[in-house]
């Protein structure tokens, strides 16, 4: 194995962020110096730009948002949540941990002006404002990881969505019959994917004192199709359990 950068695929972070806001005049007053609002873009002081899109309610985000928050909001985030009159929609570069960071940021920033959790389309994941900002000032990439990647429990197996945010393969398991295990053996997985540096391979034996053996086998077909945000382009890893010499 050898140590290079994975390539970087076009990757488009869609983030939706309820406020109360009566117009975005009034959220662009709340933005720190340096910040600012057009008709189309974020600017940030550092020079960076994102672009942005304002949605009225519908009948369906409060539920979504319920359903895909692993931790409960503030009282403040769940009153705001739940009387809001705008979903600020900000698109942003990803396909790298740098450029999810960087999002991340911008996030925080909307936050900060009023805003009260995120919702982000490309892995289901809601998070209120408090947990939003505790993952942003994360000095390691651990942040950025627990910020974008969901877990999937399906009958029989276990998956990952939002990988693609950072600018890597997803991965499916199967089911160990412990949820706190299979969520363990994953993230275990997938952090190493990322972090190590290291190439994986198709075939490859991906083995650790502490958790079972398993081997890769690569994947482009996925369950989410070509052109929905959850669409991983690198395509994901399979993880077959095997058993190692010496094990019973």
């Amino acid at each position: 194995m050898h140590r290079e950068p994975t390539a970087t695929l076009p990757v488009e972070i869609a983030f939706r962020i309820p406020g109360q806001w009566p117009g975005m005049e009034a959220l662009a007053a709340k933005l720190p110096l340096g910040c600012r609002l057009d008709d189309r873009f974020l600017h940030l002081e550092d020079g960076d730009k994102f672009e942005w899109i304002a949605r009225p309610t519908d009948g369906e985000f409060l539920k979504i948002f319920a359903d895909s928050c692993h931790r409960m909001p503030s009282e403040r985030d769940r009153q705001v949540i739940e009387n809001y009159t705008v979903n600020f929609c900000l698109l942003c570069p990803g396909g790298s941990v740098a450029a999810a960071q960087k999002a991340m940021r911008a996030v925080a920033i909307i936050l900060r002006a009023g805003g009260a959790g995120v919702f982000i389309d490309n892995s289901g994941l809601a998070h209120g404002s408090d947990d939003w900002h505790l993952l942003a000032a994360d000095e390691t990439d651990g942040g950025v990881f627990w910020a974008f990647v969901n877990f999937i429990r399906a009958k029989e197996e276990v998956c990952s969505i939002g990988m693609h945010v950072i600018g890597h393969r997803d991965a499916v398991m199967p089911r160990t019959g412990s949820d706190e295990r299979d969520h363990m053996i994953l993230a275990s997985f997938l952090g190493y994917s990322y972090r190590s540096g290291i190439t994986l391979a198709d075939g490859e034996i991906i083995s650790d004192p502490t958790l079972p053996a398993f081997q890769l086998h690569a994947e482009q077909a996925q369950p989410v199709p070509d052109g929905s945000p959850m669409h991983n382009p690198h395509g994901r890893w399979r993880l077959s359990l095997v058993e190692m010499e010496g094990e019973a």
